[in-house]
């Protein structure tokens, strides 16, 4: 028996704040300075490395495409508690070396905060995979709020800390190596995927309990969070609060929180139950509907929505299914008379010319390295999320540079992150909302969050101090918006049967464009901005300390924008089959018998 879709739903959306908890490097990283005797530049090196598991999210991507099929509900388990484990070492050691518990070199400190960093892409990776399959037909909304989630975590660790431990940062970081354990033993076991469609997510099942509703019980628990976390942070900056208020503030944010429990509410008990078994023809396809596509299906791999574990691989080999998969994508297809015709080796489909039937790509991630379709994803991603990491990392410098003090970028920083999780929130939910009513293609989501990145950080460049509030809100919307696109857009162009693998690499696209465009070019013409003024050694002030590298990072974004429209223009064959497959299933669905009559 399957844990009912909505627990694991719920369970995800918890797990995905310590997934994030690596972002709260800069809570605890004064006792490591000075408990270590290390130099400012030493102390990045551990934050980089606390933040680089990014690089190693591959591993757990092959790992779970290769398993999840012929174990689905020990698989997610296994990959998130694994990386709850990296975590509870990791963060353990740090703890046992800021108490000089244990001595050991800076080489050694660097693995550690790798091993530790490894935590996010592990359960990331699980919780996302998981619940996209379960819920295929809602992949923006997926996106949005587990994304959303990740994207709170430091905010919450923050008003943990201050709540609770602060100025205490020894004991805080044994609290961030030990709660995410504590959590996974609790939420873990609820994670798993169900291989058909369950009652709960039928609207004639439980009226006034559809999955729209719980999701919007989602989307409003995130929202509340987002009002609250910023209105008590900009309360925080400008009137200091007492450790009795500290401690309400966070009691509040865990009572918002805990409004997740009313997603599975009345969602049919534990234990996930099918809305019926429908019986099918040998080709795969529905005998009650023939030439319509599966709803249980968006793979290209047709299947009954009711099956067992061993049923569902139809006795064959994960080779063997993947196999076929391949060989599937390049077969030919229409929908409703649009025939396009795509290379094989990008996962593109013929028309057959009978206008009934589509299979959508599905790929390994061997066959998206060679499509071009992947790379123009990702170069669109690469620049415009670096754009964003650009604008976040020099924030400090660029405040001071427009005459701000040395510590007045925390409130853009707060502007920045909290809006960056309103982004994921409402680029999942308007992105969804716009496919299923009018099919329309999310890429054009895409190229619309890059226009506004190469806009905004345009403005940069010559944006005095008290514009920074505005940029910083409309830039985290942006910046936000592209990680929750990121995700939809990877499982729908590339499929389901391996996005875990395909997403594993793509998560490479954000640290990429950080790398290329926050360090090595906004690093080069700052030093060189500060060596043409004399008497500056430290802080480059004027606003040509920037000017440069914000109106070249807006070109590249604009030339992102158009690799993304080309995307758009190369992809409009799957949104018309997604789109058709949306309408069939809100058929489906909608004629299902109400057992309850």
């Amino acid at each position: 028996m399957f844990i009912n879709k909505w627990l694991t739903f719920t369970a995800a959306a918890s797990l995905e704040l310590v997934a994030g908890v690596v972002y709260a490097f800069s809570l605890y990283s004064p006792t490591l300075k000075e408990n270590l005797n290390i130099s400012q530049t030493q102390l990045q090196g551990l934050a980089t490395a606390i933040g680089a598991g990014g690089f190693f999210a591959f591993i757990p991507g092959l790992l779970y495409d290769a398993n999840i099929d012929a174990y689905p509900k020990l698989a997610p388990r296994l990959i998130g508690g694994t990386g709850v484990s990296a975590h509870v070492l990791g963060y353990s050691i740090l703890w046992l070396q800021a108490t000089e518990r244990i001595s050991l070199h800076y080489w050694q400190l660097i693995a550690i905060c790798l091993l530790a960093s490894n935590s996010i892409v592990w359960l990331d990776t699980s919780l996302l995979a998981t619940n996209i399959r379960n819920f295929p037909f809602e992949k923006g909304t997926i996106a949005g709020i587990l994304k959303g989630f990740l994207g709170l975590s430091a905010s919450i660790c923050t008003t943990i800390y201050i709540g609770l431990f602060k100025p205490d940062q020894q004991s805080f970081l044994l609290f961030l190596a030990l709660f995410p354990a504590a959590l996974a033993l609790l939420s873990l076991p609820f994670v798993n995927q169900v291989p058909f469609e369950e009652q709960s997510q039928s609207p004639a099942m439980h009226k006034g309990f559809t999955p729209a509703r719980r999701f919007l019980v989602a989307y409003a628990v995130l929202g509340s969070l987002v009002v609250w976390q910023l209105s008590s942070s900009l309360l925080r900056a400008v009137a200091p609060s007492s450790q009795g208020v500290d401690f309400g503030v966070m009691c509040v944010t865990l009572l918002i929180l805990a409004g997740l429990l009313l997603v599975p509410y009345r969602a049919g008990g534990i234990l996930s139950q099918p809305i019926e078994e429908k019986h099918h023809s040998p080709d795969g396809t529905p005998a009650d509907r023939p030439g319509t596509v599966s709803a249980g299906s968006e793979t290209g791999d047709v299947r009954p929505l009711l099956q067992d574990e061993r049923s569902q691989s139809g006795g064959l080999t994960p080779e063997e299914r993947s196999s076929r998969a391949a060989q599937t994508a390049a077969d030919s297809a229409d929908v409703k008379g649009f025939s396009r015709r795509k290379g094989g080796r990008s996962g593109g489909v013929e028309a057959d010319g009978d206008g009934s039937q589509v299979t959508l790509p599905s790929l390994t991630l061997g066959q998206s390295l060679q499509s071009c379709n992947y790379w123009l994803l990702w170069l669109s991603l690469v620049i415009g999320m670096g754009a964003g990491g650009t604008y976040l990392s020099n924030l400090s410098q660029l405040a001071q540079s427009r005459g701000g003090t040395e510590d007045s970028q925390d409130i853009y920083i707060s502007l920045f992150t909290t809006n960056n999780c309103l982004g994921r929130i409402l680029a999942g939910w308007a992105s969804e909302r716009a496919l299923h009513q009018y099919g329309c293609p999310r890429t054009l989501f895409l190229v619309g969050h890059l226009v506004l990145t190469s806009a905004i950080y345009a403005c940069t460049a010559a944006a005095p101090l008290q514009a920074l509030w505005a940029i910083s809100l409309i830039g985290g919307l942006a910046f936000g918006g592209l990680w929750a696109l990121m995700v939809a857009l990877t499982s729908e162009l590339f499929g389901v049967a391996h996005f875990a693998s395909n997403y594993s690499l793509m998560h490479l696209a954000p640290n990429a464009g950080a790398f290329l465009l926050a360090t090595e070019l906004s690093g080069t013409l700052y030093e060189r901005a500060k060596a043409s003024h004399p008497g500056q050694t430290s802080v480059c002030i004027g606003y040509d300390c920037f000017r440069l590298t914000f109106i070249l990072v807006s070109i590249v974004t604009l030339v992102s924008a158009a690799l993304a429209s080309l995307l758009y223009f190369r992809t409009r064959w799957i949104y018309c089959a997604i789109y058709q497959q949306i309408q069939e299933h809100q058929e489906e669905t909608a004629e299902s018998p109400d057992p309850q009559m």
